[in-house]
């Protein structure tokens, strides 16, 4: 591997606050505030003890709801992290945000500290359906962010839609893409709903029925590529290229860094985690875990995230990396989802055909 300092790295920086808790989310967030402070000092301490001018050419803020941090302190990460990294002039800088909070002040905040790029949970556009998976948001607040941020002059706008609420209809799903189609969103993700054990939607029971969500993602599939949105990634769309680069760094592989409560790193073949209890992180622990990768686990990894997009696995580079003939070893099964319409086998390259993308899984599987 190349010497860490000349790779450019990805930065994450996890925010483990939220305004509520939805009804599905199993992430490391909270709704008290009252150590805030004392976690962005750790967060800012964190930052800081890594190696000094490291490259970055992208930085994600997530969570959690950054867009629920008290005013300035959004300001306050990203001049750290300026000061300890050298940044690119044409870095993406993306955070996260909820339109309850994504007020015109975030925005401006935003802007001011360099962020360009943010992510707007809107799930649905069915104030009915925000209300059963917890949401406190209304539809028009998500109308309102969006002009918001377009005020403050942050063009590169990505929503996220969920599939498999309850009681959602196609007709629901349509509303919801008609309408971010409607104001021009750059990228959409699409997620289907994934019930957590010890979440409230898991303690009532709620199922998602699987074959009605692998219909709505079919049709919002074929819609967004009506629209000319490409995608990139088996739950990411973008237009006129605005992919999103930071998620792009988890999917090939590429180095990126951690920071905060239950943030991952990789780099060096080496994946950290660092530890979820807030109150340690603050106390200054750190890693939790290190896991050395193996040249077999890298291999699996590669397949597995490669196929997850458009761009799909690159067999030549993959015997050159791994000294491992795929084409060869999984001749068979190769062969034997080309014959159901799985995947296509063009100049090296095996790829998901549009109909295996719900199927991802099952065609990974094989392949392994």
């Amino acid at each position: 591997m190349s010497d860490l300092k000349e790779e450019s790295f990805g930065i994450y920086i996890h925010i483990p606050y939220c305004k509520s808790k939805c009804a599905y989310c199993s992430f490391v967030s909270d709704t008290r505030f009252s150590d805030c402070k004392e976690y962005i000092n750790a967060l800012i301490a964190e930052i800081g003890e890594g190696a000094k001018n490291r490259r970055a050419d992208t930085v994600y803020i997530g969570g959690g709801t950054p867009s629920a941090l008290p005013r300035g302190e959004l300001s306050r990460i990203m001049s750290v992290i300026r000061g300890n990294f050298l940044l690119s002039d044409d870095a993406e800088i993306s955070a996260e945000c909820n339109p309850d909070s994504a007020t015109s002040g975030f925005f401006g905040e935003c802007a001011k500290c360099g962020v360009n790029r943010v992510s707007i949970g809107l799930q649905s556009s069915n104030d009915e359906l925000l209300k059963k998976i917890g949401r406190i948001h209304t539809f028009s607040q998500f109308a309102e962010s969006v002009v918001c941020a377009r005020s403050a002059g942050i063009n590169n706008i990505n929503a996220d839609l969920m599939l498999g609420l309850p009681s959602q209809t196609e007709a629901d799903v349509r509303a919801a893409l008609d309408v971010v189609l409607g104001m021009g969103i750059e990228h959409i993700s699409v997620y289907g709903l994934s019930v957590e054990k010890g979440t409230p939607l898991f303690e009532s029971g709620y199922e998602v029925d699987e074959d009605r969500c692998a219909d709505f993602y079919e049709l919002c599939a074929d819609i967004l590529k009506e629209n000319s949105y490409r995608r990139y990634e088996v739950s990411n769309f973008a237009k006129n290229g605005k992919v999103c680069r930071h998620n792009m760094k988890y999917w090939s592989g590429a180095p990126y860094l951690g920071f905060g409560a239950a943030a991952h790193s990789f780099y060096g073949g080496v994946r950290y985690r660092n530890t979820e209890n807030r109150e340690k992180y603050i106390g200054g622990e750190r890693v939790e875990n290190a896991v050395a990768l193996t040249a077999e686990d890298r291999a699996e990894e590669r397949i597995m995230l490669s196929l997850r997009t458009d761009e799909g696995l690159d067999l030549i580079a993959f015997e050159k990396e791994f000294g491992c003939d795929l084409a060869q070893k999984k001749s068979a099964e190769i062969e034997r989802l080309m014959r159901y319409g799985l995947i296509t086998l063009h100049s090296g390259r095996i790829r998901l055909t549009e109909q295996a993308y719900y199927k991802m899984n099952c065609v990974i599987l094989a392949l392994l």
